[in-house]
């Protein structure tokens, strides 16, 4: 072999571990990476309070959109407000020293301070001798009933009602049988507890379909619904509220009977929801929460990695909805008010009239084409709310119960926390103190009783 082909031989071969060479050193980078990126989660899901990386499941950081507590700079605090009575007035005065033991000097100057407490309750016990008598008229046996006091019942109404107000703050019966045998030695085992809440529900059975006459006959009813446990079993927790008055219902079905049974053929208002497609069976017109769209978008765009195409619709529907709530929240008149009705519902019939192929488009089209007549019913009817908050703050107290007790555990329970919750609700919305309702309600159920 001449000089000439042993040089190309060797040029070639020099040439082919380069290249080896170079394959080598992006693979040993890749392998560095990755390694870094296992430390990484290493350290995440071994010391996630030292780590400066940010777990996947951590909230994102939203302080920065909470005001500070207290009152803004300049301006006057604000205390706890004074009592408007006074109980008792104690005048304390010393005229010695506690420090070296000598006489204190006259009075330089006086300070009022005013203490609040409670008295210590104890179980307070009445025997009643009851007189039975016969009626000389229809000849029924009349037995008289205390006050305060519900028939056959073992317990007076300030203790059961107390009970109820218990369990219905999340409360679970062993804790409040504890409660009751620490501050007041009265020992009551958690069967009669538990008798004590179905008994107070039954009685508040006739108030609780009072409100549901109400809801029917309102002008606007907004609804929601959440998840719910009987003894491990999925049931749901509907609740229908307007402004004064609030029903919660627990039922097997998510479907449309429950809105039909609850508001019946005699509604006549309108409906606000979510986009669960079984609110649309009930009668009247519809109003879907507008706050539930905006938050589909921004989750499909944080979550489901969109096109441009997703991208371009999003941008789009997201100002047409926010001109909506602009115009709604203005002192536009009604008559301007719906003549924009009618050009955004325009608008949205050309956004929906493209042809999309992206996968998040065509998803949320098939919303907005069913629910595209139910979407700006605020600006045509006066009082009605874009938003569905109110019944999704009337649900968070019970999701809450749900978090701490799992549920009910069977359906007697069950509906006794639905028409409990409903009563107290109600009272809330009416600025009304639950237990002393509760006490003038029961108190007239009737005082006497026939055999």
């Amino acid at each position: 072999m001449d000089k000439d082909a042993t040089i190309r031989l060797l040029e070639q071969e020099l040439s082919r571990v380069k290249q080896e060479n170079e394959r080598l050193r992006e693979e040993l980078a890749r392998k560095d990476k990755e390694i870094e990126e296992l430390k990484l989660q290493l350290e995440i899901f071994t010391h996630p309070a030292e780590s400066k990386a940010k777990p996947t499941y951590a909230k994102p950081n939203r302080s920065h959109r909470r005001k500070k507590s207290g009152r803004n700079k300049g301006h006057e605090g604000k205390g706890r407000p004074l009592p408007e009575h006074i109980d008792e007035h104690k005048i304390l005065d010393q005229t010695e020293c506690p420090k070296c033991g000598n006489n204190l000097s006259e009075p330089v100057d006086k300070y009022i301070r005013v203490v609040e407490d409670i008295i210590p309750a104890k179980v307070h016990v009445t025997e009643y001798t009851e007189i039975i008598r016969y009626c000389r008229v229809c000849r029924n046996k009349v037995t008289p009933q205390p006050q305060n006091v519900l028939p056959k019942a073992r317990f007076g109404l300030t203790l059961m009602v107390l009970v109820v107000t218990l369990k219905m703050q999340g409360l679970s019966l062993e804790k409040i049988r504890a409660l009751l045998t620490s501050w007041f030695s009265l020992n009551i085992c958690e069967a009669e507890l538990y008798n004590i809440v179905i008994k107070i529900a039954k009685e508040f059975g006739s108030f609780y379909k009072q409100l549901v006459k109400e809801l029917r006959q309102a002008e606007q009813v907004n609804g929601d619904e959440t998840s719910w446990r009987i003894d491990g079993k999925n049931y749901w927790l509907w609740t229908f509220v307007n402004k004064w008055t609030q029903v919660f219902v627990i039922d097997r079905s998510r479907g449309k009977k429950v809105p039909r049974r609850i508001l019946s053929k005699k509604f006549r208002g309108v409906l606000g929801s979510d986009f669960w497609s079984a609110w649309n069976f009930a009668k009247g017109a519809k109003q879907k929460c507008l706050i539930h769209l905006l938050r589909e978008i921004e989750k499909t765009i944080e979550h489901k990695n969109p096109g441009q195409e997703f991208l371009h619709f999003a941008r789009k529907l997201k100002r047409i909805i926010n001109d909506a709530i602009r115009l709604h929240k203005s002192n536009a008149s009604k008559e301007e008010k719906l003549a924009s009705k009618f050009k955004f519902e325009k608008r949205i019939t050309k956004l929906l009239s493209c042809h999309y192929t992206e996968t998040n488009c065509t998803r949320l089209c098939k919303t907005l084409r069913r629910e595209q007549d139910n979407l700006f019913t605020f600006l045509a009817i006066e009082g009605v709310d874009w938003n569905n908050n109110i019944a999704e703050r009337a649900l968070r107290p019970s999701v809450i119960i749900r978090k701490i007790t799992n549920g009910n555990r069977s359906e007697a329970g069950a509906n006794a926390h639905a028409v409990l919750m409903s009563v107290i609700g109600t009272c809330k919305l009416r600025q009304q103190n639950f237990a002393k309702f509760a006490m003038n309600h029961l108190s007239h159920m009737g005082t006497t009783s026939k055999d």
